[in-house]
């Protein structure tokens, strides 16, 4: 059977945590998920193809002749809350071109909202959880015209009633999953803003994260890890099949066990293998042995949750770190010349404009080479959205999915702080650090390409004058 796989364009969202510009030229980066479904329908021996019309720059237009060239009978979209109504117009679309061909969504939103999200005429099947098995027999059911009903982690339409087959599990299946499919990508066309080589590609070696801060959704995902030989596997295939110069670990925390991290660390040099990679990491799950490794194995970039300098406000989202861990980390992370990204929030609870200030003067007595600047979101399912649908008695993602309201901010009834306010900090923060002598003749000493340059430059520019706003 043939099954195409698509990723519909993004653009910025009114209600993301990420200012305009942020949004737009931090990077493209492969559609993991979607992906990795191509993978499990391949290796289950379909024919497939996966258009990344983002990466691409594809209209519905221009994706729907490589499809017609193709002929689909399943085609299958990622679906994430903020891009759901972008993705779901692509969705309409092809299925009005395609009526008879069958769609299937996939992601962590059909585990929180699958009857929501099958309301809409246009999706057939959503898949809940790890799709390593339930796809696979979905899709041969789709094939030989068997009933799928008995499927499990399968949400689909019955008699015009919408039926949620829960999954034997929301754990991953590692040993179960096929080899990333990047011959199906458009690998060259991948970058990061931070990124000094080319071609870079995203990999995963975890899922799922053991903390429990209040703004994230993660905490309640299992937590699982993939075996160290089949992650050193991978990136020696990046090396030596893709060419890939640069690998992130499009993960929430790689190096939460230190033994692991350090045997990945060892085998990616025992191999000999030459390539940059990032992490993103907490600073209190590394410690000077595990630097020194990671250095010692091509880790060029870590990006730390750091959030606040506040005490009070790491508090307030169960952080569960102090300012002090966080400048030792940041000391003993440049002190084997791993660069340093900080993520950095404007809204949790108790933040105020001299909170923010007082954060900004901090990130820049850390010397950190890179920061993020996010406006709190309540993102589905976190704690702080769990509080603010007890507390308004409303679910601002339950209705945004079934278009009850327009697009717009989500409600922060946690801070005072207005959404003006939230973003002309954000903007402040950004401004404050990037723009002083001292680290603008360090960044540019540090460039490496007229690439890299223009990426600066057009994110300068923007942050400087765009005159967008989401308030």
């Amino acid at each position: 059977m043939r099954v195409a796989f698509v990723f519909a364009p993004f653009s910025h969202r009114k209600f993301e945590e990420d200012i305009s510009t942020v949004s737009r030229d931090f990077g493209k980066y492969p559609p993991v998920g979607l992906a990795y479904a191509a993978s499990i329908a391949r290796a289950a021996g379909h024919e497939v193809i996966l258009i990344d019309a983002n990466a691409l720059g594809l209209t519905k237009e221009q994706t729907y002749k490589k499809l017609k060239k193709f002929k689909p009978q399943v085609i299958g979209f990622m679906l994430t809350s903020y891009m759901f109504r972008l993705t779901h117009s692509w969705i309409r679309f092809f299925k009005y071109k395609f009526p008879e061909v069958k769609t299937v969504v996939g992601n962590i939103l059909l585990e929180q909202y699958p009857k929501e999200i099958l309301t809409h005429k246009e999706i057939d099947f959503g898949i809940i959880g790890p799709a390593d098995k339930n796809f696979p027999e979905l899709l041969k059911a789709i094939e030989e015209n068997q009933d799928s009903s008995k499927i499990k982690g399968l949400a689909f339409k019955k008699n015009n009633n919408i039926i949620v087959n829960p999954p034997e599990s929301l754990k991953e299946n590692w040993e179960n999953l096929p080899r990333f499919p990047r011959d199906l990508l458009p690998n060259h066309l991948y970058f990061q803003f931070v990124s000094q080589k080319r071609p870079l590609t995203i990999m995963i070696s975890s899922k799922g994260c053991p903390y429990k801060c209040t703004f994230c959704s993660l905490g309640n995902s299992p937590f699982s890890f993939r075996e160290i030989n089949e992650v050193v596997d991978e990136m020696e295939e990046c090396v030596k099949k893709y060419k890939i110069k640069e690998i992130d670990f499009f993960e929430a925390l790689f190096t939460f066990n230190k033994s692991r991290t350090i045997k990945i660390c060892k085998e990616i040099l025992r191999r000999k293998l030459k390539v940059d990679w990032i992490v993103r990491s907490r600073v209190d799950t590394v410690d000077e042995e595990t630097l020194k490794w990671m250095a010692r194995a091509g880790c060029t970039r870590i990006y730390y949750g750091i959030e606040s300098v506040a005490s009070d406000v790491l508090g307030s989202v169960a952080k569960g770190i102090t300012p002090k861990k966080i400048k030792e980390t940041i000391r003993l992370t440049h002190k084997y010349k791993i660069k340093t990204l900080g993520y950095f929030m404007v809204g949790n609870p108790g933040d105020t404009p001299k909170s923010v200030k007082a954060t900004l003067k901090f990130a820049i007595k850390l010397n950190l080479d890179y920061i993020q600047v996010g406006r709190t979101v309540p993102k589905p399912f976190s704690q702080l959205h769990l509080d603010m649908v007890k507390q308004l008695g409303n679910d601002f993602w339950k209705d945004y999915i079934l278009y009850k309201i327009p697009e717009k901010r989500a409600p922060t009834p946690w801070t005072n702080l207005s959404e003006k306010q939230q973003e002309e900090l954000a903007r402040m923060f950004y401004k404050g650090f990037y723009y002083r002598p001292s680290y603008l003749l360090k960044r540019i000493f540090s460039i490496r390409s007229f690439d890299e340059l223009f990426r600066y430059f057009k994110a300068g520019f923007d942050v400087l004058f765009s005159k967008h706003r989401d308030y």
